[in-house]
């Protein structure tokens, strides 16, 4: 070992020894308490170079839980080795040697501070204590409480009269306080603060919970709730409504009972349908389908609530009036067709067992479709037009003294012929007749309502594709007359058709292509030709104008030109005109011609 070595060695045993003196803590514990510059390597020469250091920082969360971290600063020059030692009130933290730490509820109450120690080789070896932390909050983990002293019976619910207690064991840290808050159904039960509970009336319907909360010093306090317990039992409910019937009473109808709003509410509620009071056989549902035989029998039901920690309670409902022994379907004659009228026939109703006929009072009301039709409340109906296309049932209701108001539906007729639109309006054209321009078809208003479709028509013919109400003027529309066709379906009535009045000719039409050429030979005394072609759609006419170096020639306005001697030496022209009804006039210059020779 050089001199150099040595030196450094003692001094850095030197360093832990003095600190070891001022109060560190058992090695198997903690790491050695230290503080400021710990060694600087020295020789026999004294220290060689040195390091530059910060004191190091810490950020994070003062709480149980959370994780510091170091910031060691600024230290060089690069590279250097950078290790870390964490202290709890300045005794090392075993183990804690990362440039974070994850603190515990060991740390509660303590300040926390790091140590960074850099060391290079020919360097000086420097070590930096941070500041304290403030005092670290811990964080109270609680263990849910159990309840002792609940008798097996009743599933485990306790009884009036019986003490229950709350167990709790577990927390952390050890020395915990711990403090009580019994619970009925989750609302506080005043003054019940203690480890026991003795169950009162009160709690008849309600489980039991118990609340532990804990608190210790430089912790933050934590609480934790037990299970409840099933429902203490002899409960009442606050509201238990007598069930209703919904439904007809009549042989063949299935009615449905209401329980009604409980409260609390039942977790289930058993059924048993009564006639005349007696309990009919396999009747245990919500539903009940009155069988045959059940004629001058009166319906009820008997309705059960069960919930746990409650007194099973039974309610009946009214009865209905006496089941009619017979009430047959209605059925309808007459002749489906609008203007005809139909007859409901109610069939023959019996008010005894015995059979003996009955008269009882009938109402009736018809339906289209399934809606009632206002009004059509007799034992006829005349068909309107607002019945083609549709279906047709009558209700007839029987009522009698005693008896259960019983209404029966008649099958649907077959569907309703024979209608007529009673509003049919010409449809009307909106809109400017020029090629480019768009046209709107206005329908007006048929009664009743129809679907209605469009064809568009071009001097009578349609339109290819033209079936919106809306329609575009093209090219192949200028020179001719527009009309729309407007057609009125619906179920039951006839189609029916109606045309609009025809625009005026439709103007605005362009040409396209045209051209121009003169032939001839190019000397006076001879006939020149202007030769056009290339004109889509063909015109109806033309006309011409005859140039002489770019200046109009009198007279000459005919498909040919003879040449005088006032063309010698010059260049020849020719417009020509295109022309076609409803079309803009298109012009189109020939080449010049010439010069035209002697």
């Amino acid at each position: 070992m050089t001199a150099r070595t040595f030196a450094r060695a003692a001094v850095a045993a030197l360093t832990v020894m003095v600190l070891g003196l001022a109060g560190a803590a058992p090695a198997a514990a903690s790491a050695p308490r230290v503080s400021g510059i710990l060694d600087c390597n020295a020789s026999a020469d004294g220290c060689d170079l040195n390091l530059h250091s910060e004191t190091p920082t810490i950020s994070g969360n003062t709480l149980a839980g959370e994780t510091l971290t170091a910031h060691a600063g600024d230290w060089g020059p690069a590279p250097l080795t950078l290790t870390y030692q964490w202290y709890r009130d300045g005794f090392g933290i075993l183990d804690a040697d990362e440039p974070t730490h994850r603190l515990t509820n060991a740390d509660a109450g303590s300040m926390i501070t790091v140590r960074v120690r850099a060391t290079k080789p020919d360097y000086n070896t420097v070590a930096k204590m941070s500041a304290p932390t403030g005092p670290i909050t811990g964080v109270v983990e609680p263990k849910r409480p159990q309840i002792t002293g609940v008798p097996p019976s009743d599933h485990g619910a306790p009884e009036v009269g019986q003490t229950i207690t709350a167990v709790s064991s577990g927390w952390d840290p050890a020395a915990v306080t711990l403090s009580y808050q019994w619970r009925r159904s989750g609302d506080p039960i005043p003054g019940a603060a203690d480890s026991s509970y003795q169950v009162v009336p009160a709690d008849a319907g309600h489980t039991l919970t118990v609340t532990v909360t804990g608190t210790a010093p430089n912790h933050i306090a934590a609480e934790a709730t037990s299970y409840p317990t099933w429902p203490v039992p002899g409960g009442v409910f606050a509201a238990a409504p007598a069930p209703t019937i919904s439904g007809t009473a009549a042989i063949g109808e299935t009615l449905t009972v209401k329980p009604g709003a409980w409260s609390p509410a039942a977790e289930v509620f058993h059924y048993q349908w009564l006639a005349d009071g007696t309990p009919l056989w396999m009747a245990t549902g919500p539903t009940y389908t009155v069988p045959a035989g059940s004629g001058d029998s009166r319906i009820s039901v008997r309705v059960t609530a069960h919930r746990r920690g409650f007194t099973p309670t039974t309610r009946t409902s009214a009865q209905t009036g006496k089941v009619f022994p017979a009430s047959p379907t209605p059925t309808i004659s007459g002749t489906r067709a609008v203007g005809s009228t139909l007859t409901a026939k109610p069939g023959t109703w019996l008010w005894t067992s015995t059979g003996a006929p009955s008269a009882p009072s009938f109402g009736y009301q018809w339906y289209r479709n399934g809606a009632a039709i206002s009004g059509a409340t007799s034992s006829a109906y005349r068909l309107s037009v607002w019945d083609a296309g549709k279906r047709v049932t009558v209700r007839v209701t029987g009522r009698k003294t005693g008896y259960a108001t019983t209404a029966r539906t008649s099958s649907p007729t077959g569907m309703i012929t024979g209608g007529k639109f009673s509003v049919t309006p010409t449809p009307k054209l909106s809109g400017t007749a020029k090629a480019g321009s768009t046209l709107t078809a206005t329908a007006g208003s048929w009664a009743p309502t129809p679907t209605l479709t469009y064809t568009w028509k071009r001097n009578g013919t349609a339109i290819p594709g033209a079936t919106g109400r809306t329609y575009a003027l093209t090219n192949s529309d200028a020179g001719k007359k527009v009309t729309v066709t407007v057609t009125a379906r619906r179920t039951g009535f006839p189609t029916t058709s109606r045309t609009s009045a025809a625009t005026v000719t439709i103007t605005g039409g362009r040409f396209t292509g045209g051209a121009v050429a003169i032939s001839g030979t190019k000397k006076v005394g001879a006939t020149l030709t202007a030769n056009r072609s290339g004109f889509s759609p063909t015109p109806s006419a033309y006309a011409y104008q005859w140039y002489r170096n770019g200046v109009k020639i009198a007279g000459a306005t005919s498909s040919t030109y003879k040449l005088t001697g006032s063309d010698v030496g010059r260049t020849i022209t020719v417009k020509v005109a295109a022309k076609r009804s409803g079309f803009d006039t298109r012009i189109i210059t020939s080449a010049g011609y010439g010069p035209i020779a002697r």
